[in-house]
């Protein structure tokens, strides 16, 4: 053997360590290319068999079983096992030729009248299956065997989901009947023979006695059981106190010393996440599919509700970092298990519509202001209800909910169409309101576009695929001040519609005309769309053609454009393209905006999760009625709920999100660039996500198993649904704009009531279970918006929770309420909020329940940047620390500015592990445990007290720093040293010349470390630079020559610098006096 790579080796993948000479190369035997033919393994397997339903079956079962064991296998392959399952599952062959093939191995070792008896049980179920098909007009061929006939016949009527409405027939049922019925009649007749050797014949009837439901939810809980053996024992490593340490495998490797086989299978199983994650949630739903199905057939023996609640449960309750979108989903369906089915919440729907048109005034109160989902039903019931009555009620609520912040008159609706018109108006508000619903309805904009950007500062370029330019007015002036009481038109009235060309505003009891119209088809569309227009304006009383005031909302019972049924924007192209024919005849009716809305294909029969089945198109005419990008799938009334208006610092544009439907009407995708720079080099990008929750309903009965921090998966769904967007265009695109800069809000409808301690643990929560798919994606600040109700009896009031993690170790959260300014009544702002006594005093002021009072501790906290400010205080543009934290992320390293807090937050975990060791109680304070003064160069401008050694104390900005070093002075106050410890820190600014060496960094390092010996402190260097870097002048450094071992390849080294005669002539003492050196002689 020739070793070719020494010890101690830098080994590469793929390097070649050695040789091997052989001794006698003869003794080899080489490997001969094989050029004859496979000899005959005799005839097939029958097909027949192969797809008899037990065979198909078990292969399925074995195949899910390997992929949750660890094995890759195809995604499609795995959807077909999974398919074959649930299919097999509903045949009535199955039970009896699984029992068959048992009789047939042990027929020898069992009573010969017991054998003939299960033989004779067999064939009866036989007959009476193919009768009872037979009847259905599904009968075999008369010549074919009656296995053969009857697996044909089960194929039919079993094999796929579009047949699966015939298995849930009456003949469907009745045969499930049978094959029930024949398990119980062969566990009888072994128990009447009392013999032992039938016990595996009895297990295989046990089965399926109680259900083939009930035998499909037990397999689907063996695989289940499987994943989660797995994920537990990695959530618990992950989540303990060791969870920090690299190789979570050699924890459980020192757990199961013994056992390490263990090991190896939990850790293969595991390292498979991906393909078990997607396995894992189609058996989800399967498993809700079929407590649904179970819920309205009744077919099985047990509860099957109650057992699929107890596995949801108990994936729900996994808080593994790997499988957090498998936990969210089974939180997810236990979400949806406690509410209506779809069909029985378009009934409740149905029969407060009768109520309504019975004269129940009430309950049109509470249907036009209920914050649950009512869009989608609405929309539901005007496109496929029969009755011209409910259809009718259903048009006049969805104009009543969409004018919610307007007063709506004379809604007159047609006879023999699908079509309502109404007259509206907007009244003046003085103040913001806080209805009972918990949703500012004052605040509701009609055209969300005209609120993002000041008149004042100059036009904003709105910039989507359709190049829309858009401009308007927001009640802020570029230095974030609040803009005189006068001009706050977007805080005083309930609709604003400015723009600096086109439309003007609508002022208030201006009386407008609506209309709302259904087609069928596109065809309906083209031929009704002129006379709908025309209806609009039929008396042509508020005609006003230099200001349109009249809208149009279309449903529409279709959701793709003929001719383009396989582009995604092929049905707002057509809209286009039709309004563009129609443009003149718009004009002349006074329309300003027009909404197209989409139905479901009849509806979607599944319950309504944080998103929606429909989507919205809205065109508007100071555009030339090209679509508003903005605003795509938001419903009317919701779209100010968005607060886009904070983007006013941006140019902003809609990303497209694809083909995934509760994906692209649930979560909104904004690419902003800066109006302005702020600093050196090219503006960056930055994505801002926005999202409104519709779905915030609680788990019933959160316990122990399924804490109380994950008792409301809708707001954690829509927050994977943001993230979701951000990989999307990550992948598409290659980039997600500034690092950690992006930004997501969720604004949550309706009201909780809750403690704004809970909802701060919920954040910190799921920010630290999304934690490195959060800084994959490089979001920084996550912001919450939610309507509580602190206390019984007191109106719900909109309450913010900022979560931010600039530095991605010290997680920051903010909690404000949105309170009325005390100088300004008709101004709202941010208000911060504690758990003190001082910070629940902006609560009760929000409320109108006592004075807004100075609270000096919240004002001066460093995690309540925005308190005072108003709401609609724009975000800010990336400042020079976003930009070198930033650039430092890139680098894959930390800001040095950002250490202090880091070390802060490290001792704020060694002081709860210490409180939890020992039990004590008695800490120092957060805000105590550490303090930091910079210690800067003595000659620096910024130098302020002298602390000896050539130092100086300084209270600069920490961007401002000019050599590429930085120390401190730090007391750490730790369970060791409760009272305080001095240490001196030392860290390379790696945005600051690449944090190399040069003089004034030697000279920082050098002087820090002086002071921390002679003091007697423990100094800590952190080191993050590219080398020394030669401090002199480019005229020396040019003159500098290298004497390499060998001149033609560099790698091997240098000798030594030097420079010739001549350039020391004109550097050295006798010349420009920039260069001292020795003449030293080589040796020859």
């Amino acid at each position: 053997i020739h070793v070719l790579k020494p010890e101690g080796s830098v080994m590469e993948p793929g390097d070649l360590i050695c040789t091997m000479t052989l001794d006698d190369p003869s003794k080899v035997k080489k490997a001969e290319l094989f050029t004859g033919q496979f000899p005959s393994l005799g005839a097939p397997w029958p097909r027949a068999l192969k797809t008899m339903p037990h065979n198909t079956l078990v292969a399925a079962r074995n195949m899910l079983e390997h992929v949750m064991t660890g094995y890759k296998i195809p995604r499609e392959r795995i959807a077909k096992a999974l398919q074959d399952v649930r299919c097999m599952l509903q045949n009535p062959m199955l039970p009896i030729l699984e029992v068959e093939e048992v009789l047939s191995r042990v027929k020898n070792t069992i009573p010969f009248d017991l054998y003939d008896q299960l033989l004779r049980l067999g064939h009866t179920v036989r007959e009476k299956i193919r009768k009872e098909l037979s009847s259905g007009n599904n009968a075999p061929s008369p010549k074919a065997p009656i296995v053969a006939g009857l697996n044909e016949i089960s194929s039919e009527h079993f094999s796929n989901q579009e047949t699966e409405e015939k298995s849930q027939s009456q003949s469907g049922k009745t045969v499930l009947k049978c094959a029930e019925e024949y398990c119980t009649a062969v566990i009888a007749a072994i128990r009447e023979s009392g013999d032992a050797a039938s016990g595996v014949i009895n297990q295989i009837a046990s089965q399926y006695t109680n259900g083939m439901r009930a035998s499909y939810l037990n397999l689907l809980s063996e695989l289940i059981s499987l994943y989660v053996e797995t994920e537990s024992e990695f959530a618990k490593l992950e989540l303990s106190d060791s969870a920090e340490k690299d190789d979570v495998l050699q924890e459980l490797r020192q757990e199961n010393a013994s056992d390490l086989s263990r090991v190896h299978a939990l850790s293969y199983a595991h390292a498979s996440k991906s393909s078990r994650n997607d396995l894992m949630i189609d058996i989800l739903g399967e498993l809700e599919y079929l407590v649904r199905q179970e819920d309205i057939e009744k077919t099985s023996k047990l509860s099957l509700r109650s057992e699929a609640i107890r596995i949801f449960r108990t994936v729900g309750s996994l808080n593994g970092i790997s499988n957090t979108d498998v936990a969210l989903e089974a939180r997810q369906v236990l979400l949806e298990l406690q509410d209506k089915s779809y069909a029985e919440q378009l009934e409740t729907l149905e029969g407060r519509l009768r109520r309504i048109a019975a004269g129940d005034s009430k309950e049109l109160d509470e249907l036009i202001h209920d914050t649950n989902a009512q869009i989608h039903f609405l929309i539901e019931v005007i496109s496929n209800s029969n009755d011209s009555e409910l259809r009718n009620t259903a048009l006049d609520v969805y104009i009543r909910r969409l004018y919610t912040a307007y007063k709506v008159e004379n809604v007159k609706l047609s006879e023999g169409k699908v079509c309502a018109n109404f007259t509206f108006f907007a009244e003046p508000k003085e103040s913001l309101s806080m209805g009972t619903t918990g949703l500012a309805s004052a605040s509701s904009f009609d055209d969300l576009t005209a609120l993002l950007s000041d008149s004042r500062v100059g036009t904003s370029r709105i910039s989507d695929s359709q190049s829309v330019e858009t401009s308007s007015s927001i009640g802020l002036d570029m230095d974030g001040g609040s803009v005189p009481a006068e001009k706050r038109q977007a805080r005083t009235q309930s609709h604003v519609d400015m723009q600096t060309t086109g439309s003007k505003s609508v002022a208030p009891f201006v009386h407008r005309k609506g209309a709302l119209v259904f087609f069928n088809d596109a065809e309906s569309l083209k031929s009704g769309l002129k006379d709908a227009v025309i209806n609009v304006n039929a008396n042509g009383s508020s005609n006003q053609s230099d200001n349109p005031v009249n809208v149009m909302h279309i449903i529409l019972n279709f959701n793709v454009w003929p001719g383009a049924e396989d582009n995604v924007e092929g049905l707002p192209a057509g809209l286009f393209e039709l309004l563009q024919a129609n443009l003149d005849l718009l004009k002349e009716n006074s329309i300003r905006r027009v909404t197209f809305a989409t139905a479901t294909n009849g509806g979607i029969q599944t319950p309504i999760l944080a998103g929606h089945g429909n989507r919205f198109y809205t065109f508007r005419e100071r555009s030339g009625f090209k679509e508003d990008r903005l605003v795509r799938n938001i419903e009317t009334p919701l779209a100010f709920q968005l607060d886009l208006q904070r983007l006013a610092n941006f140019n902003i544009r809609t990303v497209p999100l694809g083909k995934n439907l509760n994906l692209a009407t649930t979560v909104h995708l904004y690419e902003a660039m800066p109006k302005t720079s702020t600093g050196k080099g090219k503006p960056q990008k930055r994505f801002f996500v926005r999202a409104v929750v519709r779905q915030t309903g609680r788990v019933e009965d959160a316990d122990e198993k399924l804490s109380l921090l994950n008792a409301y998966p809708g707001p954690e769904r829509v927050f994977v649904q943001a993230l979701s967007a951000l990989e999307t265009i990550k992948e598409s695109l290659g980039t997600v704009g500034a690092a950690g800069q992006n930004h997501i809000f969720l604004n949550l409808l309706g009201y909780s009531k809750v403690e704004p301690s809970y909802m701060e643990a919920i954040c910190r929560v799921i920010t630290k279970r999304y934690g490195p798919r959060l800084r994959g994606v490089g979001v920084s600040e996550v912001e919450l918006k939610v309507n509580v109700c602190l206390m019984e009896d007191t109106p719900p009031i909109p309450m913010r929770i900022f979560t931010t993690n600039p530095t991605g170790f010290s997680l920051q959260v903010s909690r404000y309420v949105e309170a009325t300014d005390p100088n300004d009544p008709n101004e709202s702002i941010f208000y911060s909020v504690s758990d003190s006594e001082k910070g629940l005093g902006g609560i009760l002021a929000a409320m109108g329940l006592t004075e807004l009072e100075e609270d000096e501790h919240e004002a001066e906290t460093e995690h309540a940047p925005l308190h005072g400010k108003p709401l609609s205080t724009p975000y800010p543009v990336t400042t020079a620390i976003d930009a070198r934290r930033a650039r430092a992320m890139a680098l894959g390293t930390t800001f040095a500015y950002d250490y202090p807090s880091i070390f802060k937050r490290a001792l704020q975990l060694e002081w709860r592990k210490f409180c939890r060791e020992s039990g004590s109680k008695d800490r120092p304070a957060t805000a105590t445990l550490l303090t930091s003064e910079e210690l800067i160069l003595d000659d620096e401008m910024e130098a302020e007290d002298s602390v000896g050694f050539g130092l100086c104390l300084t209270k600069r900005a920490p961007e401002s720093n000019s050599v590429s070093m930085v120390a401190w002075r730090m007391n750490m106050k730790t369970p060791q040293y409760p009272d305080g410890r001095d240490v001196i820190v030392i860290a390379n600014d790696i945005t600051n010349k690449a944090g190399s060496f040069g003089t004034r960094e030697d000279e920082l390092f050098n002087r820090a470390s002086q002071m921390a010996r002679d003091l007697g402190l423990p100094r800590l260097y952190i080191a993050a630079n590219s080398g020394a870097r030669i401090g002199m002048a480019d005229e020396v450094k040019q003159a500098f020559k290298v004497k390499f071992f060998n001149d033609e390849d560099p790698s091997k080294g240098f000798d030594y610098l030097y420079v010739t005669p001549e350039d020391y002539a004109i550097l050295g003492p006798d010349g420009r006096k920039s260069l001292i050196g020795e003449y030293i002689p080589l040796e020859k």
